[in-house]
This record gives structure tokens, sequence and C-alpha cells, in this order.
């Protein structure tokens, strides 16, 4: 049996991808089949491109075997190192900051429930350089079993550190501008007093 992806230059000019698939029926003949498969490669380069983009990191996990499984080339988005050992779930969740850990469990609990809910949360991880990481992951379980247990959900992940020092910034400003309100305000009462 063969099978190979390969570029045609129609009649026309266009050029389409095929994929041609075959065996052999004896030493002298074989029997194979085309498909234009042009609208798959051109749909999954547009997603291979979104992804780059919006910098996220797609995983998906195997309930049943205790796997999670992701392009390890793409851990750096997430300003994590890869480590073989991150291809378990329970591993996973060990490197997840003892403060977050317990709400992440929970929350993939309650999206492991057969009526399951999506799995959205922030948490913090140690970087490769030692920093804190802050992870968004959205996820999903998209197949269980006859009584509801999960066996594979997929999602994706974002590093959103810059956006949550950027909003721990924004509030420490907050906080120390309502201070100097306050303090003024305490100032003009007691010369008018």
């Amino acid at each position: 049996p063969y099978s190979c992806e390969a570029r045609f230059r129609r009649a026309d000019g266009e050029y389409r991808w095929l994929l041609n698939t075959g065996r052999p029926l004896d030493s002298n003949r074989f029997v194979g089949s085309s498909a234009d498969i042009s609208e798959r490669k051109r749909a999954r380069r547009n997603l291979d491109l979104a992804v780059a983009v919006a910098q996220v990191v797609i995983w998906e996990v195997d309930f049943l075997n205790d796997r999670l499984l992701f392009d390890e080339t793409q851990l750096p988005i997430l300003g994590v190192n890869f480590d073989r050992s991150n291809s378990r779930i329970a591993a996973w969740i060990e490197r997840i900051h003892a403060a977050d850990r317990a709400e992440f469990e929970a929350r993939v609990r309650r999206a492991s429930a057969p009526d399951g809910e999506v799995f959205d949360y922030e948490y913090r991880m140690a970087g490769r350089d030692g920093t804190e990481q802050w992870i968004h992951s959205l996820g999903r379980v998209v197949q269980r079993t006859a009584d509801g247990a999960p066996v594979f959900a997929v999602g994706t992940s974002m590093n959103v550190t810059v956006s949550k020092r950027n909003a721990l910034e924004l509030e420490q400003h907050r906080h120390r501008l309502e201070e100097l309100v306050a303090q003024r305000t305490a100032e003009l009462m007691a010369t008018e007093a």
C-alpha cells in the first residue's frame, strides 16, 4: 500500500493538492485513487497561521491513558520548558503554583463531570527562567464513555503574563490615586475647619 500527497497543475493552470493512495492487486497491476485535499491543506495552513499570530498552544487530554498531548515546540509560547514528564496530566498539575493548584483541579473535575462545563482558568506556573508565568487555559471534553466519563478533551493555552502585570500595575495606580484624593480631601477639610 502507498499514500502520498502531491501538488498537481490542472489544465487551466491552477495547482491543487491531491492525496494519492493505492495498493498492488498483483505483480503487474495496481488499484488506487486520488482525492483533492486542497481545501483541507488551506484550512490547515490558516489554522497554523492563526495559532502563530494568537500565540496559543493547542492541547489534547487523553483521560484513559493520563496523557497531555501538545506540540512540544509550542511550549516556549507559554514561557515554560518542555520536559517529558509534562505529557502526564498529574505532572503538569504539579508545576502549577501551589496557590492555584486546588482551584485548577476543582475546575478540571467540574469540566470532567458528565454534565461538565467548559474549563476556563488563569493560573501561575514557573517559567523557563524561574519567573512566574500566568497561563490562561480554555478547553472542553469532546468525547465521553456511555456513562459520561471523560475520554478526550481539547483546548488552548496562552501566556497572559503581560496583561496580568499590566492589570496589577493599573490597580496599584488606582489605589495610589485613591489615597492621594483621600489625603487631599482631608487636607482641604482641615483648612476649611
